[in-house]
C-alpha cells in the first residue's frame, strides 16, 4: 500500500498574474524543493474550494491526510510542527 500525495496551490490567489505563469512558477519551485507528488492550481474562488474540500478552517496551509476509506486521519491547520509532521510521516508510511 503507498500513499497518495496532492499538492494544491494557492498562489493564483497570493500572486495574480496570468495563470499559465503561476503554474509554471508553483512548478519551478515544487522541482527546487525535490516535491515527487502532484500540485494543481487552485482558480476557484478560495469559498468554493473550502467548501468543496469540506474545510472548516478558511486560511492555509492545511494538511489533511486521509484513510482509504476518506476518513480524514489528521487535520492540521496553519503551519505543521516537528510533532506533527513526525505523525504526518507515520501515518503515511504506516511506521
Amino acid at each position: 500500500e503507498h500513499a497518495d500525495l496532492l499538492g494544491i496551490s494557492w498562489d493564483l490567489f497570493e500572486d495574480g498574474g496570468p495563470e499559465d505563469e503561476v503554474a509554471k512558477k508553483v512548478e519551478t519551485f515544487a522541482a527546487q524543493l525535490g516535491l515527487s507528488w502532484d500540485n494543481v492550481l487552485v482558480s476557484a474562488p478560495p469559498e468554493q474550494l473550502f467548501e468543496a474540500l469540506g474545510l472548516d478552517h478558511q486560511k492555509i496551509p492545511q494538511t489533511v491526510v486521509l484513510g482509504a476509506d476518506g476518513q480524514v486521519l489528521h487535520h492540521a491547520r496553519g503551519p505543521m510542527d516537528e510533532a506533527q509532521i513526525s505523525r504526518v510521516y507515520a501515518l503515511l508510511t504506516g511506521s
